[in-house]
């Protein structure tokens, strides 16, 4: 199983370090589930840990150095079971566009040293690690232990399906299920608690802990992390039985805020799109096209009606229309708007793996996953990846790494126009291939 070299690794060197003299009165606990960092501004970073015991009173510190020697920034928290011990920190003061390294501190000694770094005032290049839908029953999550590797990459972007929501023999059925990977708990997840404790095993996957302790991740959540085909009235995968469904969504998004390192754009509320710049050169708008952009689920049947019951040219040609009209019409998404302001894209594909299917031989790194320009038919999440050069591959259903290269080329944005004169000129590449 591979684990990241700066990922877990690093520990060592934390155990090793003796902690401050005032982090002796800290709280005796644990670290349980390895530290994280997301959502870099250029003066500051999210930074993330669990800890459980005692009263919960722990502090961080981010330093210049691995040695954790220089400080740059130091703080204290306090870990609850209202957010499931989850701490969080919005560390600012901080240089733009460096490296650093962070931890937490308690009583009972640190935890293990975690980089991160801040977005930069100035920039030339932005290379992304993409990654999405992970279902931790069907395989290990390998991928992203190659990702946290990787010394090339700014940022690390998540575009839902975090976790999966469902129970034992549902998806994927027992027989599929990879031996020591069964879902806890076995039953489809509705309540607080619920999601709570599939977080905790999904944070049980070594190369998971070590792409969050050695990149910066932002994450939006798609479906999953709520349920299958959520929309702000419902969802596909939720009956009445269950709950409300409002009751749901309470549930879920407030495990997803308490487990992930991204800064919450508002106190209360299920409010999670925001935007993130990368200097002059990119600005990343990260979308929820699921709780507040989606109304219903698409569904064919309802779009086309009685022309399925028609012979086979008839269907033909009015599967033909609705694609041509609806599915591909740019009125209905930001592609024709980013065209007009002279935005281009050069994406390389470095790698295309199913995390949870790489220990199966189901690993697909040619490429052929990733799809074309303009080929995601989910409204607002596919303004959001053409904004930001990057595609996911969503009717794949797998995670993704992906690098990508931001660079432009024809007519400069305003806010562009630092960027050296290099990149202005080049054509746009896209070594992606279309998965058939």
């Amino acid at each position: 199983m591979l684990i990241a070299r700066r990922g877990l690794l690093v520990a060592g060197a934390s155990a090793a370090m003796a902690r401050p003299a005032w982090a002796q009165s800290l709280s005796q606990g644990a670290f349980t589930h390895g530290v994280a960092s997301g959502d870099p501004l250029a003066d500051g970073v999210i930074i993330w840990t669990r800890f459980v015991g005692g009263d919960g009173r722990i502090a961080w510190e981010v330093a210049e150095d691995e040695s954790v020697a220089t400080i740059a920034a130091r703080g204290e928290a306090q870990a609850t079971l209202a957010s499931d011990f989850c701490v969080k920190a919005d560390v600012r003061g901080l240089q733009p566009g460096r490296v650093y390294f962070y931890r937490f501190l308690a009583g009972s000694g640190p935890s293990l040293t975690g980089c991160t770094r801040t977005a930069p005032t100035d920039a030339s290049s932005l290379k992304v690690g993409l990654v999405s839908c992970a279902n931790y029953a069907f395989g290990y999550f390998h991928a992203y232990g190659h990702l946290a590797e990787r010394d090339d990459i700014d940022l690390v972007l998540h575009t839902g399906d975090y976790i999966y929501e469902y129970g034992a023999d549902e998806y994927p059925k027992t027989e599929l299920t990879v031996a020591g990977r069964a879902v806890d708990p076995d039953h489809e997840i509705v309540t607080l608690d619920d999601y709570y404790r599939r977080y905790q095993q999904y944070h049980t996957d070594p190369n998971l802990l070590a792409l969050r302790a050695a990149k910066p991740i932002s994450a939006v959540w798609d479906d999953h992390e709520i349920a299958n085909d959520s929309t702000s009235t419902g969802a596909q995968n939720h009956q009445s039985s269950e709950g409300t469904y409002a009751d749901r969504v309470a549930a879920a998004t407030k495990a997803y805020f308490d487990w992930m390192p991204i800064r919450r754009p508002e106190q209360t509320g299920i409010r999670l799109y925001r935007t993130l710049d990368w200097g002059n050169l990119a600005r990343i708008i990260l979308l929820d096209t699921r709780l507040i952009g989606r109304v219903r689920q698409l569904s064919y049947q309802r779009a086309l009606g009685l022309h399925l019951l028609s012979d086979g040219a008839g269907m033909q040609a009015a599967v033909e229309e609705f694609r041509r009209t609806q599915l591909l019409d740019p009125a209905r998404t930001c592609s024709a708007r980013i065209r007009k302001r002279g935005w281009r894209k050069r994406c390389s594909l470095v790698e295309t793996t199913r995390p949870d299917m790489a220990s199966r031989g189901a690993a697909n790194r040619d490429g052929r996953a990733a799809r074309r320009h303009g080929r995601r038919g989910d409204g607002l999440t596919r303004c959001a990846r053409q904004h930001a050069a990057l595609r996911d591959g969503r009717r794949t259903a797998w995670a993704h790494a992906h690098a990508v290269e931001f660079g432009f080329m024809g007519r400069i944005p305003r806010r562009a126009r630092a960027v050296p004169a290099s990149l202005r000129g080049e054509r746009s590449q896209r070594r992606c291939s279309r998965r058939r």
